[in-house]
């Protein structure tokens, strides 16, 4: 069954060509996420969206992740700015052919991932993101097609910068990160790391 979540901007269904872009968000109360992206399921989803330019933060109250996508393919998700979510910065579930780049994500108390990919995918390229205060920088699972993770900025990372779970063909290159954690975790024989 279709089990929408809830949030300040959502587009749902079969959008496509949709652009979402220089909004500002406070959050006030609670929220699933600032922004949601979600299709009804593989064959029924959001194509080629634009996520970009968008700045969210919380002022009192919840915000769970940041930016939430489900069942969608193609999409874009660029520039954007976000603190205090508590789940995780991007959380992207069956989002094949996902492009994440120039974003820059400051967790809240008790966030767990800055920016995560899962489940068949043919593509997924994050690039250029700055990510903050996190256990775990990156984490793209269980990808049956190629990953690309270049030139990330993982600062005051508890566990890992970048963990590439179930993931076998690809690139990691380039990235920087501080704190306590490792730089890479999980990386397959097929996967180039410099």
């Amino acid at each position: 069954a279709f089990t929408p979540t809830r949030g300040p901007i959502m587009a749902y269904g079969t959008t496509h060509d949709s652009v979402i872009p220089g909004n500002t968000i406070r959050i006030a109360g609670t929220a699933a996420a600032a922004i949601i992206v979600q299709g009804v399921d593989g064959s029924n989803r959001n194509t080629d969206c634009i996520v970009s330019g968008n700045t969210f933060y919380v002022e009192s109250g919840t915000l769970t992740d940041g930016i939430k996508a489900d069942n969608t393919a193609r999409l874009r998700i660029t520039g954007n700015k976000g603190s205090g979510f508590t789940g995780l910065g991007v959380n992207a579930f069956q989002a094949d052919a996902i492009e994440l780049v120039d974003n820059h994500l400051r967790a809240g108390a008790g966030a767990t991932v800055g920016i995560q990919t899962s489940g068949p995918c043919t593509t997924a390229a994050v690039d250029r993101n700055i990510i903050e205060t996190v256990p775990t920088g990156i984490n793209l699972n269980n990808h049956t097609g190629r990953v690309t993770v270049t030139d990330n900025d993982l600062r005051t990372i508890a566990t890992s910068g970048v963990d590439l779970f179930g993931c076998s063909t690809g690139k990691v290159w380039g990235n920087t990160i501080t704190g306590a954690g490792t730089l890479y975790a999980n990386i397959a024989a097929g996967i180039q790391r410099e």
